[in-house]
C-alpha cells in the first residue's frame, strides 16, 4: 500500500508495505542491553484461575512484561525525561503525522570536542556534539528529529552500558536540536 500526503506544503510518499524499524529488539530470552544496574526485562505468563497465557499450555499468549524503557532498549527521548512537570511526548505533539528527519551522527570523546556537559562527564565519554549535530541537520529542517548515533553496531542490543556508557548528547548538541 502506498501513502501520498501533502504536509507542509510538500507531497510525500511511502510505501506502507516496507516499513523501516528504527528499534533495537529486546529479546526478553536472550542477551540484552542494561545500563545502570537494572534487572533484566522480563515477561510472564498471566494466570487466574485455570488460566495460563501461555499457547504452549493455555489457550492464547498473554503476558505481563516487565522492563525499564531508559535501561533495557530503546525509547523515545522527551523532555519528561529531564522534568517532572514536562508532557508525555503524545500529549507535546501537535499533529498525528510529523515529518521527521533521521540523520546519523558519529561520536567523539568529551574531551576531544571541547562542549559542555555536567559535572559527571568524564573526558573520554562517547558523546554527539553540537557541531557534528550541525552538521548532519543541513540547512532544512524537518519538524520532528531521530538522532542515530554512529557506530551502528550489532553489539549494542546486548551491551552492558554500566561497563562500557552509551554516548549521549553535549549541551551544546541539546541547542542545536532546540
Amino acid at each position: 500500500m502506498k501513502l501520498l500526503v501533502r504536509l507542509a506544503g510538500r507531497h510525500l510518499g511511502a510505501d506502507l508495505s516496507q516499513p523501516i524499524d528504527l528499534s533495537t529488539a529486546l529479546a526478553f530470552d536472550g542477551a540484552q542491553p542494561r545500563f545502570f544496574g537494572l534487572p533484566r526485562a522480563g515477561q510472564e505468563p498471566v494466570r487466574g484461575g485455570e488460566f495460563i497465557g501461555d499457547a504452549g499450555r493455555g489457550p492464547c499468549n498473554c503476558r505481563t512484561l516487565s522492563l525499564t524503557p531508559h535501561g533495557n532498549g530503546t525509547h523515545t527521548e522527551s523532555l519528561q525525561h529531564l522534568r517532572s512537570d514536562a508532557p508525555a511526548p503524545s500529549q507535546a505533539l501537535t499533529a498525528a503525522l510529523l515529518e521527521a528527519q533521521l540523520i546519523s551522527v558519529s561520536t567523539t570523546s568529551l574531551g576531544a570536542c571541547g562542549e559542555r556537559y555536567n559535572a559527571r562527564g568524564v573526558a573520554s565519554d562517547a558523546v554527539l556534539s553540537g557541531a557534528a549535530i550541525r552538521a548532519a541537520l543541513g540547512p532544512e529542517r524537518a519538524p520532528a528529529l531521530i538522532v542515530r548515533s554512529l557506530p551502528n553496531a550489532r553489539a549494542k542490543a546486548t551491551a552492558d552500558y554500566d561497563a562500557s556508557p552509551a554516548p549521549y548528547l553535549t549541551y551544546d548538541a541539546i541547542e542545536v536540536i532546540a
